[in-house]
């Protein structure tokens, strides 16, 4: 007897139910603290079915990363682009914070996800979401002339860099800063570039 593998439509719902239940568990549990038979219990399933869907844990923390950084870019994409792009890179970086605070009990640690899926794996996914927004918003900048004539790849870097420190920072010691005390070193990190 052969066993039938799923419709594309309930495998598809499937595989965005475990998504959904695995980055719960990520968030609250951490990474070494959720086991694939954590999260084939969450959804009622067996842990040979979560591997059909995924091939390790690790591949399941890549999925929901992505998720993750997909609801960022989305709450940073929402930000409306006016013509003056250095009020909007303000709002966008704010924007951004704003999220890491808000969701912050519902979303998994951005040091714990570099530290398991690897630097380049992470700036691969990253790079794609939010840090594809920050690129356009940058390249607005320096094409209008309001910043100095850095090389961009590096600009766009050092300002990410600077974003996810404060995201970090804002998780991880929730009581040493404030929201509005990172949103005005950041203001003021940009406004050392501003030409």
């Amino acid at each position: 007897m052969s066993v039938k593998s799923p419709t594309p439509k309930f495998a598809e719902e499937t595989r965005d139910t475990l998504i959904q239940e695995a980055l719960e568990l990520f968030a609250r549990h951490g990474y070494a603290g959720t086991s694939i038979d954590r999260i084939a219990e969450k959804v009622s399933m067996t842990k040979g079915a979560v591997y059909y869907y995924f091939s390790s844990k690790k591949e399941v923390l890549i999925a929901c990363y992505q998720r993750q950084a997909q609801w960022v870019a989305e709450a940073v994409g929402a930000v409306p682009e006016t013509d003056n792009p250095w009020d909007d890179t303000l709002l966008l970086c704010d924007t951004f914070l704003d999220f890491v605070v808000s969701n912050g009990r519902h979303t998994m640690p951005l040091q714990e996800v570099i530290t398991f899926l690897g630097w380049e794996t992470w700036r691969d996914i990253d790079s794609g979401y939010t840090m594809g927004t920050l690129a356009r918003t940058i390249s607005r900048l320096q094409d209008g002339g309001w910043l100095k004539p850095y090389p961009r790849n590096l600009l766009i870097s050092m300002i990410y860099g600077v974003l996810v420190e404060a995201a970090i920072n804002l998780a991880s010691s929730p009581d040493d800063y404030t929201l509005q005390d990172m949103k005005t070193l950041i203001a003021d990190f940009l406004g050392g570039m501003r030409a």
